[in-house]
């Protein structure tokens, strides 16, 4: 059984970095590899509907764009509601 020196749990497919085991997401740590995006959320406006419960133009960031409905959650695109605010992620 070879354990992750950085986390400790159980590794199956170890990478080892300067002799020593660790798991996928600790190496990438290590090796200042891959990290996430932090998206921003703006407050975003509802201009108006295109076709019910499928399409609506939205205004977030002085940008007009389509979104489709997510289903799911029943608001636009990626949108997110936080304290009754409608929030759409931007990349920066």
């Amino acid at each position: 059984m070879v354990l992750c020196t950085c986390c400790q749990s159980e590794l199956t497919a170890p990478t080892i970095i300067d002799g020593r085991p660790y798991g996928y997401t600790c190496a990438a740590k290590i090796s200042g590899g891959k990290q996430a995006r932090k998206r921003k959320f703006v407050p975003c406006t509802i201009l108006k509907t295109i076709v019910p419960n499928l399409q609506v133009l939205v205004e977030y960031d002085g940008i007009k764009r389509r979104e489709f409905i997510n289903h799911s959650t029943g608001l636009p695109g990626l949108a997110k509601l936080i304290d009754g605010q409608l929030l759409m992620p931007v990349k920066r």
